[in-house]
C-alpha cells in the first residue's frame, strides 16, 4: 500500500541506519557481498575486495581479518575521543585519526570508546533486529503490489543518486542519461529527490545525520554503494517483475559506470550488480540487451579501474559464458564479453587465470559449442592469442585453442559476405578475415623465445596447413599470401635467429649454465629442422594448384623464395657446424634434411612437368637457384 511519497522517509531511515551500522548485519553481508553467483570456477569464494574499506557492514569478520593483517598500530596516534552518541548529539570531531589511509578511515562516529555508546549501540541494533527491515525491503517484496514495488525501487535509485551529486567527488563531461547523451533536466531530478540525507557539521535538519566535513564524501560512497546493492536484490528476488524493478536498477548503475570519476567502492558494487544480474538472469530476453550494454561500459573502464575490478570481472564472465553461452546471439553482446575476458589477461592472478578458465570453457569445454560467426571469430582470436604470453603451459594450451578455431573455420566460410570495395584485398575474403589471421598467430608464437613453445607452434602451424587449409578453402591467390606475408618472414627470421636468445637460462652454477646453453642449443636446432620440415611439406602438398591458379612469373617468385629458405638454412647448419667438433657435425640433421627436401620437390615437379629442359623460365632459374 505504500506508495510514491511514502516510502521516501522510510528509505530516508533506512540509509541513516546502514551509516551508523546498526542494521543487522547478516542482511548487511548478503546483499554487499558478492553472492552465490560470483565465486571460483572451482566453487570457492573470490578474495575480499581491497576496495571496500574495512569498516563497511557488509564486511565478514574474516574479510576485516584479512584487510588488517598487515596494519601495524601505531602508538603514538591518539585515541577517538566520540563516538557513536556523538553523532546524534552533533558535537562530533574530526580531528580523530586512524591508522587507515583518510579515505578509509572509520567515521567518527563509528568508533566506540565509552561503555555507554557501545550498549547504546547494542540496543539499537537489537530493536532494528526486532523490526525485521531485511523482511520489509528485500524479503517480502514479492507479495507487494505492483505500484508499491515500483516506487520502493525508484525511491532507492533517487536516493543513490542524490546521495552522489550532494556531495561525492564526481568528474563527469556533464550529467548523463543511460544511453550516454547530455540530460538537460540532471539538476532539476537532483532539486526533486527530497530534503538532504546528511548534514555536515551542523545543529539543523531534522532527523539529518550529522557527518564531519572531512569524512562527508567516504560516507556518502558507503550509502550510494548500499543502494545500488538494494536495487540488485530486489532485481534478483522479483525476477517474475522484471519490468518494474530492473529499469530503475539498470538507470543507477549505468549512470554511475558512466562517470568519468567514481569513488572505487561505489564503482566496485555497481561492477558487481551487473554482474550478479547477468549470471542470474541474462538468459531473460526483455533484459538481455541492457545487460550487454552495461557490459559495454566495463570495457570501456579506466585500465586503473579496470584492474581495480579485475576479480569480480572475470568470475562474472566466468560464470556467464558457463551458464548462458547459448543465450548469447548478438556480436555486439559476444564483442563485449571476449573483450572482457582479453582484458583479464593483462591483469595479475586470479582475475587472469579465472578469465582464461573462461575462455577454455568456450573452446573446449562446453558441452553445447559457442555459436562462433566470422564477425566474433576476430574477437575469439584476440583473447586466445592475449594468453599466449603467459606461463609456458598456459601458452601450450593457446595453441591447442587455436587448432580447435582452425578446425571451425571451414564452417564460416559460406557465411562470409563479398566486400565492396576499392582498396586492393591480397586473397579471398576467407583468407583475409579467417586464415590469415589465424595463421599470422601461429607465426607470432613460432618467435617466441621460449623453445617449448616455438617448437609446438611450429609443429601445430604445419598439423593446420596440411589438414585444414586444402584448395578446398584456400586458393592460389590464398596461397601466394601465405607464402609472401606468413611463412618467408617467419622462416627467414628463424634462420637469421634475431629473436632466438638463452637470455633468462643464466646460472652462477658453472654446471647449471652449460646443460642450459646444450638444452638452448638443442632446441635450436630443433626449430630449424622444423622450420624446413614445414616450408618443403607446405610447397610440396601445394605447389601444383598454386602452379594451375598462378601466373607463371607469380609462380616462380614463390618457388625461387623456398629456394631461398633452404639456402638460408643450409648457411645456419653450416654455421652452427663450424665450431663444433666432428662427433656432433656428423650428426647433424638440419645439414642433411636441406638437400633430401630439395632433391623431393624437384623430382615431384619433374613428375608434374613443371620442370622439364627447356622450360623456360623455371627450368632455367631453377638451375641458377640450385647451383
Amino acid at each position: 500500500w505504500i506508495r510514491f511519497d511514502g516510502w521516501r522517509p522510510l528509505v530516508g531511515v533506512l540509509l541513516r541506519l546502514h551509516a551508523l551500522n546498526i542494521l543487522p548485519k547478516k542482511f548487511e553481508q548478503s546483499i554487499g557481498g558478492y553472492g552465490p553467483d560470483l565465486v571460483h570456477p572451482n566453487g570457492d569464494p573470490l578474495p575480499p575486495s581491497p576496495l571496500i574499506p574495512s569498516w563497511w557492514a557488509s564486511n565478514s569478520e574474516e574479510d576485516v581479518k584479512a584487510k588488517n593483517r598487515n596494519s601495524i598500530p601505531d602508538p603514538s596516534k591518539p585515541k577517538p575521543k566520540t563516538g557513536f552518541l556523538a553523532s546524534f548529539l552533533g558535537v562530533g570531531s574530526s580531528e580523530i585519526q586512524s591508522n587507515e589511509p583518510k579515505e578509509k578511515e572509520p567515521p567518527v562516529f563509528l568508533r566506540l570508546a565509552t561503555p555507554e555508546e557501545r550498549e547504546a549501540e547494542a540496543l539499537a541494533k537489537k530493536c532494528i533486529l526486532d523490526c525485521h527491515v531485511d523482511d520489509l525491503l528485500v524479503n517480502e517484496t514479492r507479495f507487494l503490489r505492483s505500484e508499491a514495488l515500483t516506487s520502493l525501487a525508484m525511491t532507492i535509485s533517487d536516493a543513490a543518486l542524490k546521495v552522489v551529486k550532494e556531495g561525492l567527488p564526481i568528474q563527469s563531461s556533464g550529467d548523463t542519461d543511460i544511453d550516454g547523451r547530455a540530460s538537460p533536466n540532471a539538476a532539476a531530478e537532483t532539486a526533486n529527490l527530497g530534503p538532504p540525507l546528511f548534514e555536515v557539521n551542523s545543529g539543523k535538519g531534522q532527523g539529518a545525520l550529522r557527518v564531519p566535513e572531512d569524512q562527508e564524501a567516504a560516507v556518502r560512497e558507503c550509502v550510494a554503494a548500499f543502494c545500488i546493492d538494494l536495487l540488485c536484490e530486489l532485481t534478483l528476488r522479483n525476477r517474475d517483475r522484471l519490468a518494474l524493478v530492473w529499469p530503475h536498477c539498470h538507470d543507477t548503475v549505468m549512470r554511475v559506470l558512466a562517470w568519468a570519476s567514481v569513488p572505487p567502492g561505489l564503482l566496485e558494487r555497481a561492477v558487481v550488480a551487473v554482474l550478479r544480474v547477468a549470471v542470474r538472469l541474462l538468459h531473460r530476453e526483455e533484459i538481455r540487451k541492457d545487460v550487454l550494454r552495461a557490459l559495454n561500459l566495463l570495457v570501456k573502464l579506466p585500465p586503473q579501474a579496470s584492474l581495480a575490478v579485475s576479480v569480480p570481472i572475470a568470475s562474472g564472465v566466468y560464470q556467464m559464458v558457463k551458464v548462458h553461452s547459448q543465450n548469447i546471439e548478438s556480436t555486439q553482446g559476444w564483442h563485449a564479453i571476449l573483450s572482457l575476458v582479453e582484458s583479464c589477461s593483462r591483469h595479475p592472478p586470479p582475475a587472469s587465470n579465472i578469465g582464461y578458465e573462461a575462455l577454455c570453457y568456450l573452446l573446449r569445454k562446453n558441452p553445447s559449442p559457442i555459436k562462433l560467426t566470422p564477425e566474433t571469430f576476430s574477437p575469439l582470436l584476440d583473447a586466445v592469442l592475449a594468453y599466449a604470453t603467459a606461463p609456458t603451459l598456459v601458452s601450450l594450451s593457446c595453441l591447442d585453442l587455436l587448432c580447435n578455431l582452425a578446425s571451425r573455420i571451414p564452417s564460416l566460410l559460406p557465411m562470409i559476405e563479398p566486400k565492396t570495395s576499392d582498396e586492393p584485398v591480397i586473397g579471398s575474403v576467407g583468407w583475409a578475415e579467417l586464415w590469415g589471421p589465424l595463421l599470422r598467430g601461429f607465426a607470432t608464437l613460432a618467435r617466441e623465445p621460449r623453445g617449448d613453445v616455438r617448437n609446438h607452434a611450429l609443429l601445430l602451424l604445419e598439423r593446420v596447413i596440411a589438414t585444414g587449409g586444402s584448395e578446398e578453402f584456400l586458393s592460389a591467390p590464398d596461397w601466394k599470401a601465405c607464402f609472401d606475408t606468413i611463412l618467408f618472414p617467419l622462416l627467414r627470421d628463424i634462420f637469421a635467429g634475431d629473436f632466438l636468445s638463452s637470455d633468462g637460462l643464466s646460472s652462477t652454477d658453472e654446471t647449471i649454465d652449460e646443460e642450459a646453453d646444450t638444452e638452448f642449443e638443442l632446441s635450436v636446432k630443433k626449430t630449424r629442422l622444423r622450420s624446413v620440415m614445414l616450408i618443403s611439406k607446405t610447397f610440396l602438398q601445394h605447389h601444383a594448384a598454386m602452379a594451375a591458379g598462378l601466373q607463371t612469373d607469380e609462380f616462380l617468385e614463390i618457388w625461387l623464395g623456398a629456394l631461398n629458405i633452404f639456402n638460408q638454412a643450409l648457411q645456419s647448419a653450416s654455421a652452427e657446424t663450424s665450431h663444433v667438433p666432428p662427433s656432433k657435425a656428423d650428426n647433424d640433421l638440419l645439414a642433411e634434411h636441406i638437400p633430401e627436401a630439395v632433391k623431393n620437390i624437384l623430382l615431384v615437379m619433374a613428375a608434374n612437368g613443371l620442370l622439364s629442359p627447356g622450360g623456360e623460365p623455371l627450368w632455367g632459374a631453377t638451375r641458377e637457384a640450385v647451383k
